[in-house]
């Protein structure tokens, strides 16, 4: 049901939602030329450039993420708003930073089985060392499985389902 509910539904409302708000909400606003200038920086330096709680702050998504919607473009992360800037806007940043260094990478949707609550994280592997989870930030911890990198999760879940996000 998780897998279904995230690859078959979310994989095509988060993308409209994106381009409707995008294209109402956000009409006319101009994105930030952020990203090139980011892109090349080493993991270290990139993270800095996203972190946590620094000039881009976390920012739920409307009706309690109901309306979840993904970027689609990588400037929107960086664009001044005042919702939707949460787990997945971090996790598809890294997604995009790690695929541009042509390195294996997955976003994944983690679910808590204890309290039902979702949460998005990106996987990367690194050749000869293992999986590094950045769950907003690099966990510097390289495993030999996706499912122990995921256990290095900053949110607390333990007791955990997951699937890849696709689209």
């Amino acid at each position: 049901m998780f897998w279904a509910q995230l690859n078959l539904l979310r994989r095509w409302t988060s993308p409209l939602l994106y381009w409707i708000f995008r294209y109402t909400k956000y009409r006319g606003r101009e994105l930030p030329d952020i990203w090139d200038s980011i892109k090349d920086l080493s993991i270290d330096d990139f993270h800095l450039e996203i972190l946590l709680n620094a000039e881009f702050d976390y920012l739920s998504d409307p009706l309690g993420g109901l309306l979840d919607y993904s970027p689609q473009e990588k400037n929107f992360f960086f664009l001044d708003r005042k919702t939707s800037r949460d787990c997945d806007n971090w996790s598809r940043m890294w997604y995009w930073y790690h695929t541009y260094h042509y390195r294996k990478t997955k976003e994944i949707a983690m679910k808590n089985l204890d309290t039902g609550r979702a949460h998005a994280v990106t996987v990367t592997y690194f050749l000869g060392e293992g999986w590094e989870l950045y769950d907003y930030r690099p966990t510097q911890l390289k495993e030999e499985t996706i499912e122990k990198a995921l256990h290095n999760n900053v949110v607390g879940y333990t007791n955990f389902i997951w699937t890849e996000l696709k689209g």
